[in-house]
């Protein structure tokens, strides 16, 4: 520092120490700025932006790679910042205020949010009514789709911004079952599973086959690996798309309606085979999926989407909570929570169809009320010659009175 600063040897909460400076000088937090960093699974901080090296004092290269306590100042104990991690280790947001130091010695003070993304062993189950967005957020984090704003980042990369090569380095580290499968037909199982590594990885074709092998057994398809995809039922056909995707070991894995389609019993072995290998291989599973059964068995924890925002990112037990909220005091919750609840329910009544009481609701479209864009000013009563009331319905249907 430039100024008179006391020296202090930091220790943390994991053993180990160095030297800082504080000269008790506050420095204002920047209005209208968002401070962002992102840490990995072992909290090493991965990326900053520009708001938070402006404030801190350092280059960027100063912060990539180290611990995520590097600002804390002497005021802070030990103990809060091993609580923000614990709390996020256990997939939980973690709120407070933060006394941070910067490289001069001075200090600022920022309330910050700590939010845990996707962690090994853990499945991510996202949600939502059909239109919601489930679909259109798969494509972007599997880099089909580039946002209009903002970013998408996987393993610290910014997908948006690679190009083909790297985003072809980034997809090896993650695998993606599609809702149909998405097998080729002209291919046998085994041969499905063996074209990733054909033309991803340079092994000798003897060590290929046994690879096939085990991805085929750890999905209990072996016996099927001669089979074509049209010798082979749709929860045979899942399975085989999932040991493909399985093929180069990924991190990560991207589900799509894995229960579709399937009956009762096929969607419970699937819900089972992939809780089993999340458990095993020690992989992220991200689930996309609408039916609530599967969701409530898989999930650690949920995300519900509604016409493309997110209600609620929270550990499947809070999910729970407001499913089996009681109908007598749903009025305690706010409509977010009510609408969520309603969906995890399957309620018919609710914020999520109250629309359809308004001014052009279903009733009102069927019988042309209002709806002069579609008939040219004239309602369907008229144009079919019927009156309202009873006499439409009867007409309409056939029905006849009874007296």
């Amino acid at each position: 520092p430039d100024m008179p600063a006391e020296q202090i040897t930091m220790t943390y909460h994991d053993g180990t120490s160095r030297t800082v400076y504080d000269t008790g000088i506050e420095r204002p937090y920047p209005d209208g700025k968002l401070i962002v960093s992102r840490t990995n699974l072992d909290g090493i901080i991965t990326h900053v932006n520009d708001a938070f090296v402006e404030i801190s004092g350092y280059h960027v290269d100063e912060l990539i790679g180290q611990q995520h306590y590097i600002l804390r100042h002497p005021d802070m104990p030990k103990a809060a910042y091993k609580d923000l991690w614990s709390t996020a280790e256990s997939g939980q947001k973690w709120h407070g205020y933060v006394k941070n130091l910067c490289k001069d010695g001075s200090h600022y003070w920022v309330y910050a949010t700590v939010v845990p993304n996707v962690r090994r062993g853990e499945t991510v189950v996202i949600m939502g009514g059909s239109g919601c967005g489930k679909s259109t957020t798969l494509r972007h984090l599997v880099g089909s789709l580039n946002p209009d704003e903002g970013s998408v980042e996987i393993f610290g990369r910014d997908i948006a911004t690679l190009g083909e090569t790297e985003l072809n380095d980034v997809r090896k580290r993650f695998g993606i079952l599609f809702q149909s499968g998405a097998l080729f037909n002209s291919m046998t199982v085994a041969e499905n599973v063996g074209l990733i590594l054909e033309e991803h990885t340079d092994l000798d074709a003897s060590i290929i086959d046994m690879m096939i092998k085990i991805k085929l057994e750890l999905v209990d398809l072996r016996e099927a690996a001669e089979k074509y995809p049209a010798q082979i039922s749709g929860g045979m056909k899942k399975r085989a798309g999932l040991a493909r995707a399985l093929a180069l070991d990924p991190e990560i894995l991207f589900y799509d309606e894995p229960s579709a389609g399937l009956d009762p019993v096929t969607s419970a072995a699937i819900d089972q085979l992939i809780i089993d290998l999340t458990t095993r291989l020690g992989v992220a599973s991200v689930v996309v999926t609408h039916e609530m059964d599967s969701a409530f068995t898989i999930a650690d924890r949920m995300v519900m989407l509604h016409h493309g925002r997110v209600l609620m990112n929270a550990p499947r037990v809070e999910f729970e909570r407001l499913r089996d909220y009681p109908k007598d005091q749903i009025g305690e919750l706010n409509e977010d929570h009510r609408l969520i609840r309603q969906f995890l329910r399957g309620d018919p009544d609710g914020p999520m169809t109250d629309h359809g009481a308004g001014g052009n609701s279903y009733a009102n479209d069927l019988l042309g009320i209002g709806n002069s864009k579609l008939t040219g000013g004239r309602s369907v009563q008229s144009t079919r010659g019927l009156t309202s009331g009873q006499g439409f319905w009867r007409k309409l249907f056939g029905w006849r009175a009874v007296k």
